[in-house]
């Protein structure tokens, strides 16, 4: 090799070195510096006045229902506020209640349905996970 090659890799190998030193230095001292914000008193204060998410219930079906219908309505409550989301394996819907009840259809396909519902709120999501089971007739 060329002398001008082991010097321009030599100069590589140490700015490297000193660009790593310097991040891990930075680091190690905003991680101290986020450690004293979270302690302190005006986040607890901050933290103590979020609200806590409305109700989200689902009254029927129960998990672990068994049907022979090949639809069924998922009932339940949540705020009026809230976007919710029924994913299945043979789809999914998004419907915004128009009050603090819903009924939202699905389809079932033979044996077992896992259906996740989720209702976000602002900036909070709650889900809940069924297993219908559909028998044919």
């Amino acid at each position: 090799m060329k002398k001008e090659s082991i010097i321009a890799v030599f100069l590589g190998i140490a700015m490297g070195t000193a660009i790593a030193l310097t991040l891990v230095a930075v680091t190690k001292k905003n991680q101290k510096t986020n450690k004293a914000i979270v302690t302190s008193p005006k986040v607890a204060v901050a933290l103590s006045t979020t609200k806590t998410p409305e109700a989200f219930e689902i009254s029927t079906p129960q998990s672990g229902e068994i049907t022979t219908d090949k639809k069924i309505a998922i009932k339940g409550k949540a705020s009026k506020e809230s976007l919710i989301i029924v994913q299945s394996a043979l789809g999914e819907q998004v419907v915004e209640p128009k009050s603090d009840t819903f009924e939202i259809p699905i389809q079932l396909k033979p044996g077992e349905n896992v259906v996740r519902v989720t209702a976000y709120t602002n900036s909070t999501s709650q889900e809940k996970s069924l297993k219908i089971y559909q028998l044919s007739e």
